[in-house]
């Protein structure tokens, strides 16, 4: 997610709900919410409408409007309720009208892979050992492991629930794809499936910044086909704008990716260092490490 001056004040609020003690943080939350001064200005303007038809039939207030030479009660009384029954319209307007903003708003998603890299949309693979190749680079095909099966994240980053979602993955220069059973076959060619779909439905939506996980499905034995395979992902729901993202797959070589294996595993000791300053905590966990 972009750093946005919304994000920050989010992050601002979030600190400031943290330092309020656990025992009245339900009251305080109750006192800051949209209903509950709703509710206190209704009841304002109901007990201050009878407040001054009271005032005019019992004590005769005028609030200076012009009656004539003669008091005219009535009148008074009647321009006091037409005022006040403008005023609850248009209360009750307003309270409306927010009711359909909050409830015709757009819901924001974003599609997050399991297995993707937490810094930058690219899929790291292994490649099974082939011979015979006649390419040059050769084209190299997934080697199948526990780590090519793939969960997606269905996030949704607005106030507004998300109904009807769907995730629509295309296979880009990957062939050989199995799409399994309870994903809904989009496209298929020569080489494989290449363009699959997934249907919530509305028994299925996703709650107002809530994540959701859907079962993925398994690139193993999938074969590149091209220089630059990638996986484009679209996440859509009713009202919600469709939003892309396309990731990169890289199949290594095992010298390679022994490498990207270092790799990742010193950004997880730089990510624990900053995490626990406790020197003895660090080492307890770098030998936990070592020994996996």
């Amino acid at each position: 997610m972009r750093h946005t001056p919304w994000l920050s004040i989010r992050i601002r609020i979030r600190r400031l709900r943290r330092r309020i003690p656990p025992r009245i943080r339900p009251i305080v939350f109750h006192l800051c919410s949209l209903r509950f001064w709703v509710g206190i200005f209704t009841g304002a303007v109901i007990l201050a409408t009878l407040t001054l038809v009271a005032g005019t039939a019992i004590s005769g207030w005028r609030y200076h409007l012009p009656t004539g030479e003669k008091p005219n009660q009535m009148a008074v009384i009647n321009t006091v309720a037409t005022l006040a029954s403008f005023v609850l319209v248009a209360s009750a307007s307003t309270v409306a009208l927010v009711a359909y903003m909050f409830a015709s708003g757009r819901p924001r998603l974003e599609v997050q892979l399991s297995i993707e890299d937490p810094e930058i949309p690219q899929i790291y693979f292994e490649a099974a050992h082939e011979s015979g190749q006649i390419t040059n680079p050769p084209l190299l095909r997934i080697k199948k492991k526990p780590q090519t099966s793939v969960v997606i994240r269905l996030e949704n980053h607005s106030t507004f629930a998300a109904r009807n979602p769907g995730i629509r993955v295309e296979l880009i220069g990957l062939a050989n794809f199995q799409a399994p059973s309870y994903w809904k076959v989009i496209e298929e060619r020569e080489w494989g499936v290449t363009c699959i779909q997934w249907d919530g439905g509305a028994d299925d939506p996703v709650h107002r910044r809530w994540t959701q996980q859907i079962e993925g499905f398994d690139l193993g034995d999938t074969k590149e086909i091209s220089r630059k395979p990638a996986i484009k992902v679209t996440a859509l729901a009713d009202r919600a704008t469709p939003r892309a993202r396309t990731i990169s797959v890289f199949v290594l070589e095992p010298d390679l990716w022994e490498l990207y294996q270092e790799k990742m595993r010193k950004r997880l000791l730089r990510d624990l260092d900053k995490h626990f300053k406790s020197t003895g905590r660090k080492a307890r966990l770098r030998k936990l490490l070592n020994r996996v």
